[in-house]
């Protein structure tokens, strides 16, 4: 299950949106292929939803390299604790 979020703007996120998409966004350690991956549905057409604001929501949810300094959110599935 995953949450809807809303925005009421066409261009730009609430910060409590943008806030959650970068803290969600996965990392990885030595490669992509680790996973875990994340899916964004956009419901609704171009004038609800700009294509840069897609855009940029594909940009900061996107996975990225752990290993970078400046880089200290997300995490690994197997960080969980889960087997």
């Amino acid at each position: 299950m995953s949450p809807v979020l809303l925005t009421d703007s066409a261009d730009k996120l609430p910060e409590a949106v943008e806030a959650y998409y970068k803290q969600v966004a996965p990392t990885y350690l030595t490669t992509p292929a680790e996973g875990p991956y994340n899916m964004t549905y956009v419901i609704g057409d171009w004038k609800q939803l700009s294509w840069p604001l897609q855009a940029h929501v594909d940009y900061i949810s996107e996975m990225s390299n752990r290993r970078v300094w400046n880089q200290s959110t997300g995490g690994r599935s197997s960080d969980s604790g889960q087997p």
